[in-house]
């Protein structure tokens, strides 16, 4: 516990309020982090979905960080990034909310394989929060954190949500044991959770420029990015081999997992 006191790191206000907020919004990503570990399950038992289907449902979080260099200049040029979050948590995690008119009997889902199709477009949109949050979070965090404490005080925020992921995990695991439907009633709520994770970010501490200043059209800078980015590759040989080695490991993890 000694570890984990705040107070041996001195925090400035603005740290201890940014920490809160972070590791709140952590708990509450935990869990729904932990209920979605078990999407695959659900579209197996649940809506009875094919091994193609599944391919997709494990492939939409990667896939979506494909566009990372486009939806990055996107935030650059957004000179409300608060508001963009809120836009992006509503788009992204209300659709989660219709699942409760999803039925909870076999025979109806037998009948209708439609419902697998619409639980993969669902899942489509929830995951590009992916590339607009997370590096967003990242930047509100640099804003407040000073380099001393910042490392520390991600893992601890991290630390609470792995926790809260394992412990989610387990209990949800546990209800659908008992009734396979139950993600019609609980996913709703980790809708309503999602979009307040959300929301708790725009409470960090953020100072916003009054004006952007945009010399460069949009469609321009996303291929000067591309381009910039082979050429890394190509100069520089350290980063190269890492993501040589880190594309095959890539590989040798999404076959494992589909397994």
């Amino acid at each position: 516990m000694k570890l984990l006191s705040l107070k041996k790191l001195k925090l400035s206000p603005s740290e201890s309020k940014t920490f809160k907020i972070h590791s709140s919004h952590m708990f509450l990503e935990g869990i729904i982090d932990g209920a979605l570990i078990l999407n695959e399950f659900i579209l197996v038992k649940g809506l009875f979905g094919s091994h193609f289907q599944i391919s997709y449902l494990f492939q939409f979080s990667v896939i979506v960080l494909l566009f990372s260099v486009i939806f990055n200049e996107i935030i650059k040029r957004t000179l409300n990034k608060k508001r963009l979050l809120i836009w992006v948590g509503i788009i992204t995690r209300l659709p989660l909310a219709t699942l409760m008119f999803f039925p909870s009997n076999a025979q109806t889902i037998i009948q209708n394989p439609f419902y697998a199709g619409i639980f993969l477009t669902i899942f489509l949109f929830y995951y590009i929060y992916k590339p607009v949050i997370l590096p967003t979070i990242n930047l509100l965090l640099r804003h407040n954190y000073s380099s001393a404490n910042f490392g520390k005080l991600y893992s601890y925020s991290t630390l609470v949500k792995k926790v809260v992921v394992i412990a989610t995990t387990f209990a949800f695991a546990l209800l659908l044991d008992f009734d396979n439907y139950a993600f019609t009633y609980i996913y709703p709520i980790l809708s309503l959770l999602g979009i307040l994770s959300i929301f708790l970010l725009t409470l960090i501490h953020y100072d916003a420029p009054k004006t952007i200043s945009v010399s460069v059209k949009l469609l321009n800078a996303i291929k000067t990015s591309y381009i910039e980015l082979i050429n890394i590759l190509k100069r520089n040989k350290p980063y190269r081999d890492f993501e040589g080695g880190f594309m095959f490991y890539g590989f040798a993890w999404m076959a494992t997992a589909a397994v």
